[in-house]
This record gives structure tokens, sequence and C-alpha cells, in this order.
């Protein structure tokens, strides 16, 4: 078939057929030729396979690279190959393709004409994660230019993640506390810790006795490296001190409060003596002896406790029928006062510095006085055997003589 004038076209083209009979038309018909691929009057090319899949790289290293042949006829000019982003070429000048070499573009030039060439193709390595595809611009440079596609399909593997957990401990003297470090797939790992600890620098889990920031470094067998960090932090013992409690107490004494500096834990008692809720309560009588009281609290997983030791030694003195004689005022302008006590000392004290005071060499149970009280108001009664003192008031009722 020829043409009057050059046909540069490629897809499908109509051909119209005419017969004339007469000098006129007596029918036509349609020819559809389909040249995909092919410059009427000028080059063919074609690759094979049209398709390369499975390109798959690393977070660090290329992916193996795969070949596809380039054909060409009639050729005239050089024909340029370009990788799209992420991809990168070679010729193939033996059985397998190179492991050097690659680049962006490459070229190859016609033999009379003719190409026969295999082109390697391979992904980068340590591009972002993820899937793609993509094409290989094929182009024919020179007078007249065919261009043809080659798809291309991979990915680039991530680094595997990895996180880090940590355990609790309480801020102990010699305590220790392990952080663990869990990939998020199973395989193969190295493992290094930052800052270094004391065991465990190159596995999964390390002891640690300091309060830090520690961070893992996690690598594949790819050589893809990932990191992650967490705190190693020791839980502070709560405070256990507590205050209330005297150094010596009496037997039959009034039970004392004790307040913990941190509430929510309990006191215990060893030797002599019994904890009601917050308060010691001593023995009403027995022999002298030591009293240990401890108070234990727990707070966040820890707990702490402190102690306090006392001596009970002698018998809380007693105090019966602190009595006032009269009331004062005209006509008994100074009354008595009496009581009954154990003990070697009365003291009894009022109103404007009143003091009157009965001594006795040996402790013992006494009837004892004060005289001359002249003045209403309240009166006091202290018996001190030495190591334990009570107390007791008396009001004194009336009105001051007029003297």
């Amino acid at each position: 078939m020829t043409f009057a004038s050059p046909l540069s076209t490629t897809g499908t083209i109509t051909f119209r057929l005419y017969g004339y009979r007469g000098g006129s038309s007596f029918g036509e018909n349609t020819i559809f030729l389909n040249l995909d691929n092919l410059k009427v009057n000028g080059t063919l090319i074609a690759t094979t396979p049209s398709s390369l899949n499975g390109l798959n790289a690393t977070c660090s290293t290329a992916s193996t690279a795969q070949s596809f042949t380039l054909s060409a006829t009639n050729a005239t000019g050089v024909v340029s190959v370009n990788a799209p982003t992420g991809f990168e070429l070679a010729p193939r000048t033996g059985g397998s393709c190179p492991t050097t070499g690659y680049a962006s573009t490459t070229t190859v030039s016609p033999t009379s004409g003719t190409i026969n060439q295999a082109i390697c193709v391979r992904r980068l390595g340590g591009l972002t994660p993820g899937s793609v595809t993509s094409a290989a611009q094929l182009t024919i440079s020179g007078g007249e230019v065919a261009t043809v596609t080659v798809g291309l399909s991979g990915s680039t593997t991530a680094a595997t993640t990895v996180s880090v957990i940590s355990s609790t401990a309480c801020q102990v003297q010699g305590q220790t506390l392990t952080l663990s470090a869990i990939p998020s797939a199973v395989g193969s790992y190295t493992y290094s810790w930052s800052p270094s600890p004391a065991a465990g620098q190159s596995t999964s889990q390390i002891t640690v006795s300091t309060a830090n920031t520690y961070s893992v470094f996690l690598t594949d067998v790819n050589g893809c490296t990932n990191t992650a960090s967490a705190s190693a932090a020791f839980t502070p013992l709560p405070n256990p001190a507590f205050t209330g409690l005297p150094a010596t107490y009496c037997f039959g004494a009034a039970p004392v409060l004790l307040t913990p500096a941190t509430a929510g834990g309990s006191f215990s008692v060893s030797g002599l003596g019994s904890i009601s809720g917050n308060s010691y309560v001593p023995p009403g009588a027995g022999a002298p002896g030591p009293a240990t009281i401890t108070y234990t609290v727990t707070t966040n997983g820890c707990s702490n406790t402190a102690t306090a030791s006392i001596t009970l030694g002698d018998q809380l003195p007693t105090i019966a029928n602190f009595l006032a004689s009269s009331p004062v005022g005209n006509g008994t302008c100074s009354v008595k006062l009496t009581a009954t006590g154990t003990g070697p000392t009365f003291t009894f004290t009022g109103p404007n510095g009143y003091l009157f005071t009965n001594v006795y060499r040996l402790a013992g149970t006494y009837d004892v006085s004060a005289l001359d009280v002249k003045l209403p108001g309240t009166y006091t009664l202290t018996i001190d055997n030495g190591s334990c003192q009570t107390k007791a008031q008396v009001e004194v009722t009336g009105t001051a003589c007029q003297e």
C-alpha cells in the first residue's frame, strides 16, 4: 500500500476503498489496522516483559535487580532509558544483573538499526516505607521519536518498631528495676542501650539502679534501626515518722494519741501496752519494762516503717477526794483543801500565785491538805513521784473576805 504523502501516527487507522463504474462509486469497505507501539515508516520498539514486579527494598538496602529486554528495529539514534524516582538502571552485560554501576538514566546505541539489550532495574534502599507503582520511560532520540513504558512495582520495608516497658521499684538502697525492649514483630535483632546500663547492654532487657531515661536501638537483619525510650523511675518511700509519744510512761496513764506524718498506715506494739487505733494504751499496772511502738505505711506499693521505744516505770500516782472545806467569804475567810493521794510530793497551786506543798521522805498513800485558801477560783493538786505525775482540780466558790 502506497500513500501519496508520509504517514506518521500510531493507533487505529481507517482505510476507505472506493470502486467506480461508469465514473461513479459503486461501493466502499472499511478496514481497521492496529499499529499500537509502531511508528509507520519509523522505528519499531518493544520490551520483554512489559512490567517488573516485586522490586522490594528495605530501609537500608536496594531490592534485588530484575531485567527486561529492549528490542528495536530501524533505530536511527540512541535510545535513552530513564528511571522514575526511587528506581535506578544499569545495562546487563552478562547472564546476571550487576551489583554496581546503577544510575537514573542509561543509553543504548543501535547496531545497523537494531537494538537487543537487557536492562536491569532495582528499587533504591532507604526510601520512605510503603508500596509504589511507577514506569520507566524508554525514549528513542533522533529525527523520529517513539516511546514505550515498562511498568514497575515494589515496596520499601519499614524498620521494625520497638517499645520499652519499665518495671517498678521502690527507692531503697541497692534496689534495681528492669527495662524490656519489645519489638513489634518476631525476628532476629541486635540491641544497644543508652546510657549504658550496668548489665544487659546488648540484650533486650537491662537492669538499672539509677533513675534516668534509657533508649534502646533495635537493628534488624536488614540493618534497619529503630529506637524507643522509657524512664526508669524509683518510687519514693513514704515518710513513716510519728509524734506524740513521751520517752517514759506510767502504768495506769491515759492513752496517748500518736500522729503520723503520712496517714493511712497502722501502729503496732511489742512489749508492754496495746494499740487502739492511733493511740498507745499503757497497762494499768505491772513491773517496769520497755515498749516499742512501730508505724508501718504503704503508698504506691512501697512500704516504710518507723519505731519509737519508751520505758514504763512507776505506777501513776492517784488522787481521791480532793475537796474544799467550805466556800470562802465573811466568817470563813480561810478554808482548807484536802485530798488522799499516793506519792512523795504533793503540790497545791491556785489563784494569785497560791502555793502549798506537802513532801514526804518515802512514797506512800497520804491524806494531805492545803491551808489559808482565801480566794475563790480553781485549785490544782499535782502529785509527782519522780517519773510520773498526776493532777486533779477543785473549784473553790464564794467571795474574797474584806480584810
